[in-house]
C-alpha cells in the first residue's frame, strides 16, 4: 500500500466593507450577548471583517450578522437573510497551491 502527505493550500482574498453607522458598539453589543464574544484583532469591526471572511472561505454561514452582500448584490443563498450594512466588495478566490509527497 502506498501513502502520501497532501497539503492543500487555499488563499483568498476579501475586502470587506462594513456601515459602522449601523454595525455599531449596540450592534456588536447585542451580537457578542446572543452569539459569541469575538476575537479582538485591532477593535470589534475588523473582528467581524475577519469573522465574514473566514465565513465566506469555509462556506460556514453567518448566523446573527445575516449573509452579506457580494460586488453589492444579494448571492443567491437558500434562504434570504441578508444584511445589505455588510459587503464583500473584492473577492479573490482563484490561487490553490496542492503538494504530494510519498510517504512510507
Amino acid at each position: 500500500m502506498r501513502k502520501f502527505k497532501v497539503v492543500v493550500e487555499r488563499i483568498e482574498e476579501y475586502e470587506i466593507e462594513i456601515d459602522d453607522n449601523v454595525i455599531n458598539d449596540e450592534f456588536m453589543d447585542e451580537y457578542e450577548r446572543y452569539m459569541c464574544k469575538l476575537k479582538e484583532h485591532k477593535d470589534r469591526l475588523s473582528s467581524l471583517a475577519g469573522m465574514v471572511g473566514m465565513n465566506r472561505a469555509t462556506e460556514y454561514g453567518y448566523e446573527g450578522i445575516g449573509y452579506p452582500l457580494v460586488h453589492g448584490e444579494k448571492e443567491n443563498y437558500s434562504h434570504q437573510d441578508t444584511n445589505e450594512y455588510i459587503n464583500i466588495s473584492d473577492v479573490d478566490e482563484g490561487y490553490m497551491d496542492i503538494r504530494v509527497k510519498e510517504i512510507s
